[in-house]
């Protein structure tokens, strides 16, 4: 059974937890979702995709994107 990549939408894993080792929060993504982080580097990334024409929607790592391959 194969499964097209378009039909299954990923989805969070797993909940972003506040730490005390490294820059966590949540990110309020074009004032509608909060998106969690975990560290300044995806921070910063969603700070630049705000921007971002081609970005539709942002989903929370750590994330599972079923796919399917030829091989």
């Amino acid at each position: 059974m194969q499964i097209q990549c378009d039909s299954v939408k990923p989805k969070q894993t797993r909940k972003i937890k506040p730490t005390r080792r490294s820059v966590s929060g949540t990110y309020p993504f074009r004032g509608e979702t909060a998106i969690p982080y975990e560290s300044t580097v995806e921070r910063d990334f969603l700070i630049r995709k705000e921007f971002s024409l081609y970005v539709l929607d942002i989903i929370p790592q750590p994330v599972q994107i079923p796919f399917t391959s030829k091989k």
